[in-house]
């Protein structure tokens, strides 16, 4: 769990033009499709994309996505906050929680963003 100063609360890096576009993936050797659904063109410079079964892969595992084995937040509500203000909580669920390499975490907030665990603090309930 972490911070980011561009992402936050009231804050969220400018999306780029590709925000809703289709894009393929490369998942164990089969071309898939899915939607863009984060496209920063500012740091943190995050490219998500969100394929039909809800996954959700980053643009640097575009070309030969293996998805890990998943903990047992995945699908799971959680409360987020940001910048360590847990006086304002935002709701969302666990779309992603590697339990291996990349050893990646995202949560889909209820308000429609994408952030990963590293941008923010996150409680699964």
């Amino acid at each position: 769990m972490g911070m980011h100063p561009n992402v936050g609360y009231d804050l969220f890096p400018t999306q780029g033009e590709r925000l809703g576009e289709q894009a393929e993936v490369i998942r164990d050797g089969q071309t898939v499709t899915g939607q863009i659904v984060r496209d920063d063109v500012i740091d943190p410079l995050v490219t998500m994309i969100e394929l039909e079964d809800g996954s959700v892969v980053l643009a640097d595992e575009q070309d030969n996505f293996r998805e890990p084995e998943q903990g047992t937040s995945k699908g799971r509500p959680a409360q987020v906050c940001f910048n360590y203000d847990t006086s304002r909580l935002l709701d969302g669920t666990v779309v992603r929680d590697d339990m291996e390499e990349p050893y990646r975490t995202v949560v889909k907030l209820d308000v429609g963003r994408f952030v990963l665990a590293t941008e923010c603090m996150y409680s699964p309930r």
